[in-house]
């Protein structure tokens, strides 16, 4: 019966994949037609097979269970929507397949789900948060597709997750710190999304919830900032729930959802939204209109849309039945899967037969006199560099610019309106960049038209929108992207510029394929359109691009690639033969296929015999031949002795005149064709025909191979040599030796014959390939060629393919060699050393990696003349942070010597380079950078090895005297933030170096221990005042501190000590900016000017600052914002307590408990550091009985480990700094907190609490502390 037809499919499943494969179409054709019936028992089956099938392993037959689930909710969505919701798990699941296409159609079913009659986004999100599902699933993939999922939702219906969305922040931002880069980086876009949809309170909302580090929080509002000023689909302010307002009812939402769908639809969307591997819009509602919808206008490009049909629900499935008959769905959702691509008979797709028909579908206007062609350019230049302006009047001004073009009569100047239109060129360029694909296309529409028009006077706006056209390519929505391919094909056409080659160039290591595919096409319409005045200069860099194109991992972007060197070879011949010797022999195979199988159906036997007769006449001047008879000239051996033996494979060309066309073809293509058996120099018998094969079979010895061979090299026909009999192979070998002798000796006929082609330079790659090679004599003449090559001009690729050889043959320490690659080296760098920025931590690492193992004379003294060629050279600032990253790199490993070496080396950076270089002096250029930070760092880790520790010593001290001389203001900044170990140590080497008697910084020096200072300024001399000018910050310093990029010292407050008014004045306005949470950047800086108050004695007014200035600390400290540096409020405490200890006695628990506070709540690693400085002071100034009462009662009844350490630390410290007859007193009273500190299991705990221990059984007796040690549990470790 026909509402029995799915139970009988249904009994037919087994466990077989081609039974499922068969079954499943038979499914899938039947599904597609009828529905699906009601009758619970029967879906439960059918769910419950698909499911199965679902959960297999067979990518196959998982695609085809996906295409019948899509179908049967096509054709019956009130039946089964319910009870797709209720395994939608599956669907989640799938989301994580190893297969792309699998991902993709499990992601689109679930949006289609979403926008049923009966469902809504805001059921499908409640299940993407069910905890272990979804957004908290454990294979990240789930993770990317319910992040694209929410993505969707937030751009198409914004108001109805409104508050689920919210509700979610929390989970994303814990995504941005996901392990996997993908998870991380779709949670960033959606967070980035949800802040340019939701506005500055969801703005505020994330980063109030504190689980984003600052600088991924800055980073977040520069990309949210950005977005804001370029994106145009906004949605409208009304759509979006302002956050002060009550919350309206969910069920109000969803009947709003069901009553007004098309709210949510895109004038863009396609009707078969299942395949589309673009964004999704709103699926078609079977037998549902809405009277408030809005019919979309469409124009000549515009898709149909689902909304606009007029048939109902009967039309739209009547549609999807003729489809289904034909069995569309699953091959041309496998063939769309394949790639996201804008393929010519792609869906959605746009060519440029399309656009030129958009081009005169414009609404007509009247144009009078030029001031109103100005005029209406100027509003349209206007509307479109609004975002905030709606998208429909954006595109209806981008028509009108065509309009305004069409419509302008001979009366209209031109030189006017092409001024007029490159005005434009920012304007369109910022359409180009939107994100909505309807204003891409009229914008890739217009700019195709303007260049069809005007041609090279509009180049201007070419160069503008070419870089945003190639970026669009890569997008995922196909309009978008088969609109800017088309429009990159008309600028290509159209205007032959440098700079539009320069674009080319610029995507040639791009990541998107569809980038690299794009390219090698426009390289193909660019070799045969341009003139040839314009492609010369350039010739060499587009064979570099085609031959990358050749060799691209993409298939596509290969096969566009051989299109383009068939177009290159067919008008640059010479060029084409240079990127065919270039290539290895598995290319140039590929290129031999390429040209057999597009040319070897074009040619019959006729024609191959007709050329034939034509091909022994080459290299022949018809002089020669009309003094000779027929009979005199041996036509085959004319062929063997002119005909020079090819040293390098041969190459097809489809338009060579010396060969028939035929010869073009592979060898597999030459033996089918029967090229090699008319050969001359083969007799053949009468009843051998044209296209027979050979009758020479015999078995071949290995000297017969090795002949065949050799002549198979120089002749390039295998069908033809295969052939051959070993007498007959020696023979043609010593007949080809004889030829190549005779070609280089002068004879009576060499006046008739042609000039022979002259040799060609060799190029930068072929001395780079000898230079490369096995053999000692060949690197050798590769080094003398590339000596030649350096002292010319190169280019930034080349420079970096020498730069890259070097290095390797540096790195291969050949001793016969060595002294000759590193004068290359020398010369490289003297000549090219403004192009080698990238180039110098690869070969410092190579050179200090030699100097660690060389040890001949000659060779050490050539490699420390190459270390001084770098250091007189290169920028220092660029040679510091280059030596610095390869330090910490975890990657590279260096022996002890060579760490030694690297030490040494920033040692005379810094004393003889850098206080010498007029740069580095006239920029003030900073070492208080992050990698300069890491570098100290990585010198205290390795200096405290036991195994290297020796070797190293000395050259670290000298490092660290090194850089205190250079600047000790910076040098103070830098290691404010070690362990207080490496402080001491540094002050030990300074002590003993006599550096602390430098004038510029005393005070620092001589309190060292206890007033480090890390605050954002440069204190000034009063004897010789030096003019500051301001410098350059590193673009690593931009981006961790934005706020401090315009101002980077503070002025010297000395002449405040003795003003007593003017200091007043100055206090009050920095607690005021003290005071403006909402300003971190103002916060800081305040901080740090008065912190620089302290640190230079001008601060005297303490009566009447004091409270008001411990209250703002108080604040600061205990805020939550990550911005603020609480590191140097901690300093002002420490100040504060050192200069007024008395007015600290009142309040000594509240000053402990805030610094315990900040110390826990931070998530910067070296806050604990400041925060132990800071509870030092305390506990040394402060009185003794409160610090142990705070102290025991925190031990005692606070269960936070943190906050435990930082107190039994504290204490540690000032057993060390107190009295003995003071720790005898408070000895019972601290003792069995460390004794039950012992007891913890936290590991660090018991650790902290051994070293007091330690420090108290030093300080005061094995004797004393017997009774407390007792109570040690001797189990523990």
């Amino acid at each position: 019966m026909d509402t029995n037809w799915l139970y009988v499919l249904l009994q037919k499943s087994t466990q077989d994949p081609l039974e499922r494969l068969k079954l499943g179409n038979v499914i899938l054709t039947e599904v597609s037609q009828r529905k699906v019936s009601p009758h619970p028992k029967l879906v439960n089956d059918f769910l419950d097979v698909m499911s199965g099938w679902l959960t297999g392993s067979n990518f196959k037959v998982s695609t085809i269970g996906l295409e019948i689930l899509d179908a049967a909710l096509r054709t019956s969505p009130e039946v089964l929507a319910s009870y797709y919701f209720d395994r939608l798990a599956v669907l989640i699941e799938r989301m994580g397949d190893a297969k792309v296409q699998v991902r993709e159609m499990a992601i689109n079913l679930c949006l289609k789900l979403a926008y049923l009659e009966n469902s809504s986004p805001v059921m499908l999100l409640d299940r993407l948060c069910v905890p272990g599902t979804g957004f908290e699933h454990k294979q990240w993939l789930v993770k990317v597709g319910s992040l694209n999922i929410l993505r969707e939702f937030l751009s198409s219906s914004f108001a109805l997750v409104y508050q689920q969305s919210i509700g979610l922040i929390p989970q994303l931002c814990r995504l941005t710190n996901d392990p996997n880069s993908e998870v991380r980086d779709a949670s960033t876009a959606c967070l980035i999304d949800l802040m340019v949809y939701g506005g500055k309170p969801i703005v505020q909302k994330i980063a109030n919830t504190k689980l984003i580090n600052e600088q991924k929080m800055s980073t977040l509002l520069q990309r949210y900032e950005s977005t804001i000023a370029t994106r145009g689909d906004l949605p409208p302010k009304h759509s979006i729930i302002p956050m002060e307002t009550g919350t309206p009812n969910r069920n109000t939402l969803l009947r709003r959802s069901l009553r007004s769908p098309a709210k949510i639809i895109h004038s863009s969307a396609s009707t078969t939204s299942f395949t589309s591997s673009a964004r999704l819009s709103t699926p078609p509602r079977s037998g549902v209109s809405s009277p408030s919808s809005i019919t979309p206008i469409l124009s000549p490009l515009s898709l149909p849309s689902p909304a606009v049909s007029s048939g109902g629900g009967g039309m739209s499935r009547s549609r999807d039945l003729g489809r289904s008959s034909l069995r569309a769905p699953s091959m041309s959702s496998s063939s769309r899967y394949r790639s996201s691509s804008c393929a010519p008979g792609a869906q959605c797709s746009i060519t440029v037969d399309d656009f030129k028909k958009a081009f005169t579908a414009v609404p007509k206007i009247s144009i009078y006199s030029n001031s109103d062609v100005r005029e209406k350019l100027e509003v349209a230049r206007t509307v479109l560099q609004n975002a905030n302006e709606d998208w429909s009047k954006r595109a209806n001004q981008l028509k009108l610019i065509r309009s305004v073009v069409i419509h302008s009569d001979e009366s209209i100047d031109r030189r006017l309106l092409i001024s007029s239109i490159n005005e434009l060129a920012d304007a369109v360029d910022f359409s180009i960049r939107d994100l909505r694909s309807q204003i891409v296309r009229e914008a890739a529409i217009t700019c195709s038209f303007l260049f069809e028009t005007f041609g090279n006077d509009v180049r201007h706006v070419a160069e503008t929108v070419m870089g945003a056209a190639l970026a669009q390519v890569a997008v995922s929505t196909k309009i978008m992207a088969s609109s800017a391919a088309t429009l990159s094909v008309f600028i290509v056409q159209k205007i032959q510029t440098r700079q539009i080659f320069t674009c080319l160039s610029e995507i040639s290591n791009s990541k998107s394929k569809e980038q690299r595919r794009q390219l090698a096409n426009l390289l193909e319409t660019l070799i045969s359109t341009w003139d040839s005045k314009n492609k010369q200069p350039i010739l060499k860099n587009i064979a570099s691009l085609v031959q990358a194109a050749i060799c691209d991992a993409d298939g596509e972007t290969r096969v566009a690639g051989r299109k383009a060197f068939a177009k290159l070879e067919q008008l640059h011949s010479a060029t084409a033969d240079q990127i065919f010797r270039d290539l290895d022999p598995a290319k140039q195979k590929m290129l031999r296929d390429g040209v057999s199988s597009s040319s070897s159906s074009l040619n019959s036997d006729r024609e191959n015999n007709n050329q034939k007769s034509n091909q022994n006449h080459q290299n022949i001047s018809q002089k020669f031949l009309s003094q000779r008879s027929a009979s005199a000239v041996d036509k085959s051996q004319v062929l063997s002795v002119f005909s020079k033996p090819q040293t390098t494979p041969s190459r097809p060309s489809a338009m060579n005149s010396r060969l028939p066309k035929s010869s073009t073809s592979s060898f597999s293509a030459v033996r089918s064709s029967g090229y090699g058996q008319t050969t001359p120099l083969r007799a053949k018998t009468p009843n051998e025909g044209g296209g027979s094969k050979s009758s020479s079979s015999s078995p071949s010895t290995s000297t017969h191979q090795s002949s065949i061979q050799r002549v198979a090299s120089n002749l390039g026909s295998s069908s033809f040599v295969a052939s051959l009999t070993q007498e007959q192979a020696s023979s043609l070998q010593s007949a080809m030796d004889l030829a190549k002798d005779e070609l280089s000796r002068n004879n009576e006929d060499d006046e008739f014959l042609l000039g022979e082609v002259r040799k060609t330079q060799d190029t930068v790659d072929q001395i780079l390939k000898a230079c490369a090679s096995s053999s000692i004599n060949e690197k050798r003449e590769g080094l003398m060629g590339l000596a030649q090559v350096i002292s010319g001009d190169l280019d930034e690729v080349e420079c970096k393919k020498i730069g890259d050889t070097l290095s390797r043959l540096l790195a291969e320490g050949n001793q016969s060699l060595i002294l000759n690659i590193l004068e290359s080296i020398q010369a490289f760098v003297r000549l090219h050393y403004r192009n080698l920025d990238p180039w110098i931590k690869l070969a410092l690492g190579k050179l200090f990696s030699k100097l660690a193992t060389d040890s001949l004379p000659n060779v050490k003294s050539a490699l420390l003349a190459t270390q001084k060629t770098f250091l007189q050279t290169f920028d220092p600032p660029t040679q510091l942070k280059s030596v610095c990253e390869f330090m910490c790199d975890p990657v590279h490993l260096l022996v002890p010597r060579a760490r030694l070496a690297l030490l040494e080396y920033i040692c005379i950076l810094f004393e003889e380079i850098w206080p010498e270089d007029s740069r580095c002096l006239a920029r003030e250029t900073r070492l208080d950078t992050e990698y300069t930070r890491a570098a100290v760092r990585k010198m205290f880790q390795w200096m405290f090895d036991p195994r290297i520790g020796a070797i190293l010593m000395p050259a670290c001290e000298r490092l660290v005297c090194a850089l205190f001389a250079l600047n000790a203001a910076d040098f103070t900044m830098i290691f404010g933030d070690l362990p207080q170990d490496c402080r001491d140590w540094a002050y030990r080497i300074l002590q003993l170096n006599g550096q602390q008697q430098r004038n510029t910084v005393p005070t620092v020096v001589e309190k060292f221990d206890k007033e480090i200072s890390n605050n954002n300024y440069k204190p000034c001399p009063l004897e010789e005042p030096i003019i500051q000018k301001p410098s350059i910050l590193k673009p690593v310093e931009s981006i961790r501190k934005p706020e401090f990029s315009t101002s980077e010292y503070r002025k010297s407050t000395v002449h405040l000590a003795r003003n007593h008014m003017e200091q007043a004045n100055y206090i009050r306005n920095q607690l005021d900016a003290m005071r403006e949470f909402d300003r971190p950047e103002r916060v800081n800086e305040a901080m740090a000017n008065l912190h620089g108050m302290m640190c230079e004695g001008s601060f005297t007014l303490w009566n009447q600052f004091f409270d008001e200035l411990l209250d703002t600390v108080y604040q600061i400290l205990s805020t939550l914002s990550q911005t603020i540096r609480k590191k140097l409020a901690l300093r002002i405490l420490q100040k504060m307590c050192t200069a007024q200890a008395t007015k600290l006695f009142d309040s000594t628990e509240i000053a402990i408990s805030k610094v315990l506070q900040c110390a826990c709540s931070s998530e910067d690693s070296t806050m604990s550091v400041a925060a132990e400085d800071c509870l030092r002071c305390l506990a040394s100034h402060l009185p003794l009985p409160r610090i142990v009462h705070i102290s025991r009662r925190i031990l005692t009844q606070d269960d936070d480990d943190q906050r435990g350490i930082l107190i039994l630390k504290m204490l540690t410290r000032m057993f060390q700094d107190i009295d003995i007859d003071e720790l005898q007193m408070i000895i019972d009273d601290v003792a069995p907190c460390f004794v039950t500190a012992y007891e913890s299991m936290s590991s660090t705990v018991r650790k902290c609490a051994v070293f007091g221990l330690v420090a108290l059984v030093q300080r005061i007796g094995q004797q004393r502390m017997e009774p407390h040690l007792k109570r040690l549990n001797a189990s523990k470790p």
